[in-house]
């Protein structure tokens, strides 16, 4: 399992198995023995440390290079290297921490941990032995691999303080914030505060921007103001910038506030802690000069193992001066890596390797003191995730309009519903020639459009879930309504309409008579007005004879009768033919008949 941060393609290991590795004292001398490892744990081994004066002279060399230049320092010649003293220093304490069945259990855990794909955390734990807290363990150089662990993101090195009570990691839900104090009393040597401010914003504005990570700054660096900040506001993360030192009698850390006037008011680490324990702080990062020193008087003494000792689960201090170059450096990839969810350690490891790319005689300096829980000191809240949505209902089917009636002024609709599986329809919106109209509840509708005319109607269905369906088809009414509005709603008009009645009564009767009383007249004007085929007319007679249909014959054959004037002979014929045409009353009386004769073979003009 890897994971990468959210801006460079760093890939770090999740799983590490922890080595643990403890320094006691046992008569006049140290020894040391693996209490945890991959291995098992291990019996003591003598530990011979290295004499105080070699490590004071590696020491004071390292701080005297960084003071001459921390990016390309000169060697004089004949000279040792700072890189080869380095090693030489690193090689003689490795050796002698990892010495028989110590080394054995190093040596098979990093075998068993590369087999399974896992790093392999060195945890250096001290009891009753502050001589030996104070050596710059980050120097370990192993000859057999000829590599610095601490430098490895594989092979993190901490320091582990033990304290009784447990800290589970944070939780966060938003954006880790940091609080960040700058200080600078004008009686100690000067920081130039806005352009410390200035360069941390800047380094770390990427994470700003993208809302992983939120900076406060109190605006002064009193202890006062440390305390307000902390109670009224929620902080993750403390960063200092400023002067530390030790109290001589008590050997505790101090670090340098602003106290009245401007001046240094040094307070002990102990109250720091008590005022950052009103916030959940999990790592507080020291830049100052003295911050990560250990003095021989108490073992938690130094400014680091006091805060981790009052509850702050990680602090990260410098063992030796550190450069603007390589506190910036330093301090953009650790806050990158804590806030993608890197353990501290690896955190650390990570940023150690940028100060080594910046200012190569400076990765030694940070020092990440830890509680024995563990080195995660965040955790992201997992929402859960939302209920999958229902699944889609399907909308109703398009009603089916079977049924419009006119009656007078009202136009009546009825329809059908096809029925939809798992769909209930509450209510159906009834459209006139486009505009709706009413909502209904029932499949049946009455509407007075107000005037005559063709109206359109059209009905959609609604489902109990609010889903319209499509529109049904569109089915016309003609609405006619006026004539009986004439004759039936004024005081008049039913004596207008009896009138009118007896009239067209007395037209029939007239029209009987006359007609029993008149001859059947014979069809005058036949003539042919084509031959192919045959098609005769004639004119009718007068509307008082009572013709009620005629006769049609050729050579002497009755080809049929018919209702009106005219005569299509669809037999196909040749020569000169004698057409005969009869009128016929309604009692069967014949008129005398009308002949012509059609030649086939000539066509008629037009």
């Amino acid at each position: 399992m890897h994971w990468t941060t959210s801006r460079e393609e760093v890939e770090v290991k999740q799983e590490y198995a922890d080595f643990d590795v403890l320094l006691e004292p046992r008569g006049d001398g140290f020894v040391t023995r693996v209490l945890d490892s991959p291995v098992g744990p291990t019996g003591p081994e003598e530990f011979v440390p290295p004499d105080v004066a070699s490590v004071t002279n590696l020491i004071q060399g390292l701080r005297d290079l960084r003071r001459i230049t921390p990016v390309h320092p000169e060697v004089p010649n004949g000279a040792a290297s700072p890189s080869a003293a380095i090693k030489a220093f690193g090689t003689l304490l490795f050796e002698a921490l990892f010495t028989g069945a110590v080394e054995s259990a190093l040596r098979s855990s990093l075998h068993v941990t590369v087999k399974h794909n896992e790093g392999l955390r060195l945890r250096l734990r001290f009891a009753g032995t502050p001589d030996l807290i104070s050596l710059p363990w980050e120097l370990l150089y192993d000859p057999v691999r000829r590599r610095f662990p601490c430098r490895q993101d594989d092979f993190p090195t901490v320091r582990v303080v033990d304290v009784p009570e447990p800290i589970a990691p944070l939780t966060l839900s938003g954006p880790i914030r940091m609080l960040v104090a700058i200080s600078s009393p004008i009686d100690l040597p000067p920081l130039d505060v806005e352009a410390e401010w200035q360069r941390l914003t800047t380094t770390l504005e990427p994470l700003i921007d993208s809302r992983q990570l939120e900076l406060e700054r109190l605006s002064q660096a009193t202890l006062e103001a440390l305390r307000v900040a902390a109670t009224d506001g929620e902080f993750h993360v403390f960063h200092f910038i400023g002067h530390g030192g030790v109290d001589p009698e008590s050997g505790e850390g101090l670090l340098a506030f602003s106290g009245p006037m401007g001046r240094a008011q040094l307070e002990p680490c102990s109250h720091v802690a008590d005022l950052l324990g009103n916030s959940p702080i999990e790592l507080a990062v020291l830049n100052s000069c003295e911050g990560g020193r250990v003095t021989a008087v108490d073992p938690y003494g130094s400014s680091a193992l006091t805060l981790v000792e009052h509850g702050i689960p990680a602090v990260v201090a410098m063992q030796f001066e550190i450069s603007d170059v390589a506190a910036t450096a330093f301090s953009g990839v650790l806050y990158e890596h804590v806030t993608a969810g890197a353990g501290i350690d690896v955190a650390v490891t990570l940023a150690r390797q940028a100060i080594l790319t910046a200012s190569p005689t400076e990765w030694s300096t940070p020092v990440l003191y830890l509680r024995p829980e563990g080195s995660r000191l965040f955790t992201r809240k997992v929402e859960p995730p939302p209920p999958p949505p229902p699944p889609a209902l399907p909308d109703p089917a398009a009603p089916t309009i079977v049924m419009t009636q006119a009656r007078g002024e009202t136009v009546h609709l009825g329809w059908h519903q096809p029925p939809v599986p798992g769909v209930t329809v509450t209510e159906w919106r009834v459209s006139r020639n486009g505009i709706p109209q009413n909502v209904v509840y029932q499949p049946s509708f009455s509407d007075t459009p107000g005037a005559l005319g063709v109206y359109t109607y059209s009905v959609a269905a609604v489902s109990a879930a609010g889903r319209p369906s499509v529109e049904s088809a569109e089915a016309s009414v003609r609405l006619r309504g006026r004539l009986h509005r004439w004759f039936f709603k004024e005081p008049r008009r039913p004596r207008i309409a009896a009138w009118l009645l007896t009239a067209f009564l007395a037209y029939a009767v007239v029209l009987g008579v006359i007609s029993t009383v008149t001859p059947v007249t014979a069809p005058s004007n036949v003539r042919v007005v084509g031959t192919s085929p045959v098609t005769l007319i004639w004119d009718s007679p007068s509307i008082w004879s009572p013709v009620s249909q005629w006769q049609v014959l050729r050579d002497g054959s009755l080809l049929g009768t018919t209702r009106s004037p005219r005569w299509r002979d669809d037999a196909t014929l040749t020569g000169t033919h004698r057409y005969t045409i009869r009128a016929l009353d309604s009692s069967g009386d014949r008129s005398a008949a009308t002949a012509i004769l059609v030649d086939t073979s000539k066509p008629v003009s037009p």
